[in-house]
């Protein structure tokens, strides 16, 4: 199963993004979940550091274990904060299709 961190501060905004495990869906390479949940990932990354002038603090990411981690330390705008909105949105949608079985999400206030 892929579990889906969102931490956000008290005041509602994110804090981190943490992606692991894999969804046993189907096979590696055949998985349709894994390779969705990826997609959003390196597009949200790659969509904040294009369109943003905002910085992440950290992107770490190990593909064989399905890890990715995204960590804001300082205040974002509001395209970030738009980009995260439609990242959860996407990964709603997929856990919505496909159930909890496979990709567990968990929206947590620190």
């Amino acid at each position: 199963m892929i579990k889906v961190l969102f931490a956000k501060d008290p005041g509602g905004k994110y804090e981190s993004v943490e992606i692991d495990g894999h969804s046993g869906y189907a096979p590696s390479g055949r998985d349709i979940i894994c390779a969705a949940v990826s997609a959003l990932a390196v597009n949200l990354v790659n969509s904040i550091e294009t369109f943003t002038d905002d910085r992440m603090t950290e992107v770490d990411a190990d593909e064989d274990g399905g890890r990715i981690c995204i960590r804001f330390g300082a205040p974002y705008g509001d395209r970030t904060a738009l980009l995260l909105d439609s990242f959860f949105l996407g990964l709603r949608s997929i856990a919505d299709r496909y159930g909890d079985t496979y990709i567990r999400i968990i929206d947590r206030a620190e």
